[in-house]
């Protein structure tokens, strides 16, 4: 008797040498090769086996999948796996762009039985082949975002990453990269959140007598406390996965494409110039004094600012402070403007600036009217501390919708900060919060289609909320509640390998103190200042959208005229800078590191324009050699100096 060999079929995405190959000879499909790291296909233990692994209550284990159909696309493959009963079928989409050879894999779970089914697990999965690897992730904390380490996978490890109670990058950033300890290039994972999140490594039980361990790569919505209802008929979309080849393993090698990607598919289309923005929060801090605020105006308005935004501190009661009274949205009766903020608004309008409020509408004081008023309507996030509204209640986020509507109506606001500096806290819905995040995106959404004309900037203490995701229902997010010139310099490095620094408010915060001349904070407080040269700082802020801070009034004139400079600098170039993709000329440091010098090169995602910004940190010598990168061949390049062109 003659046995046949199984037939193998094979799908290829991408271009070789970075392309994807899925195999199947047996109805459990599995990687050959992803992006050009080469896979495992005939792996089949069954912690590793398949590409999704997907639990429920009824079958904790896991529920094997098999391959039912494959639909080949334009540039991917849509795939359609299901449970041996077709009770539960997953449908697994790979897009390749064939601009940056970004991969997407979006997976949606649907229940097609006739009972209610309660996920306990649904996160794609990726085996690679047998071998030794190191991974690269971000650890972030409030003034230390997106801070990179190298972390062994050797035999019998595992390594995990993810985010918990809504921060989405505390106490880690939704991005790994995976490279062969040998050597070679790598493979980039970024999680487009949407929820609580996890990245897990893990190496298989394989013996070495056997070829050694595999090592297994899973992303998704996080498992700890899931427990995901699905009624009959209904779907779940697991959060999308932009997956890159890295060129010679190193991590900023791969952040233009990266950028490219994002702009070109979530921002561009979204994108209008920006402009110029005072905000007061490093002045004074919540402590507003009209009469100082109009001096500090007129002075932004010289330096070229647009908009004059008013941070935390104008609404509640005197005498307690801003955080204790989120939610109730009504100007202070008895201090900073006294109620009369439409009229101050009015002056700034009359001398030619645009008005802007910061808000923190998720957040929910107990003291807030509104939690007495509708307790059904808010979630405790602290234990007995703060609330957060549920926007998932319709009537509840109906509310919320109308009152930051109200607001930006009141005021005729062109700048709105969104800010969210809490914990949102456990689900008690036990989605992981993706049903949160989704109504959340929703309503973000609906603010900046009904407002045109009011740009709206995220923050998140800084960024510890800032993913891909995120900056596509933003027109821009800001970078960093530390400040400090070298520091921010650090982080910009490193959040610039997950998300486009053109979209990032960056801020240069001056004042001068007797004795020091022109200083900066360290971190977030003057006093620990730090000497700070104008030059140097509103350099860091180019590659962004440039923000002013802190005490414009008391900088000598010489300061003043140097900001006006680079005001107006990045004000002619911004239609293609608030476009451009950052390229990292020297590789990230730590946030302590200021030795050395370091550069970047911003890049017009249009037309042939560089701009090339070298930093000397601490080195005593006044040059240092730069090769410049991705000039295009046979172009001639005019070379100005910025600073005084």
């Amino acid at each position: 008797m003659m046995v046949m060999p199984p037939v193998i079929r094979r799908w290829a995405l991408g271009r070789h040498p970075a392309r994807t190959v899925l195999v199947d000879d047996t109805g459990r499909p599995a990687l050959a090769a992803l992006l050009g790291l080469p896979g495992d296909a005939g792996h089949r233990a069954p912690e590793t086996d398949g590409l999704f692994d997907l639990r429920s209550t009824g079958a904790p284990h896991g529920h094997p999948l098999v391959l039912r159909q494959v639909t080949p696309m334009r540039d991917g493959l849509r795939l359609e796996l299901a449970t041996a009963d077709g009770a539960l079928r997953v449908r697994s989409t790979w897009t390749t762009h064939p601009a940056t050879g970004v991969l997407s894999r979006r997976d949606t779970v649907t229940n097609h039985s006739r009972r209610r089914v309660v996920l306990t697990c649904a996160r794609p999965r990726f085996t690679l082949a047998r071998g030794v690897y190191r991974l690269y992730a971000q650890a972030s904390s409030w003034g230390a975002e997106s801070q990179g380490a190298w972390h062994n996978l050797v035999p019998g490890t595992a390594l995990a990453w993810g985010s918990d109670r809504g921060r989405l990058c505390i106490p880690a950033s939704p991005y790994a990269v995976i490279v062969p300890a040998a050597g070679g290039s790598g493979l980039a994972i970024h999680v487009l959140t949407g929820g609580n999140w996890v990245i897990r490594a893990r190496t298989t039980d394989a013996s070495f007598s056997d070829g050694g361990p595999h090592a297994v790569l899973e992303a998704g919505l996080a498992d700890a406390a899931l427990a995901l209802p699905l009624a009959p008929g209904a779907s779940h979309a697991c959060p999308e996965l932009l997956l890159q080849a890295v060129p010679g393993g190193d991590p900023a090698a791969a952040a233009p494409a990266l950028q490219r990607f994002l702009l070109g598919r979530d921002l561009l289309a979204q994108r209008r110039d920006p402009p110029a923005v005072y905000n007061t929060w490093f002045d004074r801090y919540d402590d507003l004094d009209p009469a100082r605020l109009v001096r500090q105006a007129r002075i932004a308005r010289d330096l070229g600012c647009e908009v004059f935004t008013v941070d935390a501190g104008w609404f509640g009661h005197a005498g307690v402070r801003w955080d204790r009274l989120v939610g109730e949205w009504r100007e202070k009766p008895d201090a900073a403007f006294r109620g009369r903020m439409r009229a101050f608004a009015d002056r700034i309008r009359g001398m030619g600036l645009g008005f802007g409020l910061w808000m923190e509408p998720e957040r929910i004081a107990r003291a807030a009217p509104i939690a007495r008023a509708h307790p059904d309507w808010v979630i405790e996030s602290l234990p007995g501390g703060e609330y957060r509204l549920d926007v998932e209640h319709p009537r509840a986020r109906a509310w919320l919708k109308e009152e930051v509507a109200r607001t930006i109506r009141t005021y005729q606001l062109k700048w709105l900060k969104v800010d969210s500096n809490l914990f949102l806290g456990p689900d008690p819905r036990g989605r992981e919060l993706s049903g949160y995040f989704a109504a959340w995106w929703g309503l973000l959404d609906g603010w900046r289609r009904d407002h045109p004309d009011c740009f709206i900037e995220g923050c998140s203490s800084g960024c510890l909320r800032l993913d891909g995701s995120a900056l596509a229902h933003h027109e821009a997010h800001f970078l960093s509640d530390n400040v400090t010139p070298a520091d921010m310099f650090r982080i910009l490095q490193g959040t610039a390998l997950r998300v486009p620094p053109s979209r990032l408010t960056l801020w240069t915060v001056l004042r001068t103190t007797p004795g020091r001349g022109v200083v900066a904070p360290h971190i977030h407080n003057w006093g620990t200042h730090v000497p700070a040269d104008p030059d140097f700082v509103a350099a860091i802020c180019l590659p962004g959208i440039l923000t002013l801070s802190g005490d414009p009034e008391s900088l000598p004139p010489a300061a003043r005229a140097r900001l006006r400079h680079w005001v107006g600098f990045w004000k002619a170039r911004r239609t293609w800078l608030t476009g451009s993709v950052c390229r990292l000329l020297t590789p990230p440091r730590p946030l302590a590191d200021h030795t050395g010098w370091a550069a970047l090169q911003v890049e017009d995602t249009a037309g042939p324009r560089r701009l090339l910004l070298a930093y000397r940190l601490d080195d005593p010598a006044t040059g240092w050699r730069l090769r410049a990168a991705a000039l295009e061949a046979r172009r001639r390049y005019a070379v100005t100096d910025a600073g005084n062109g």
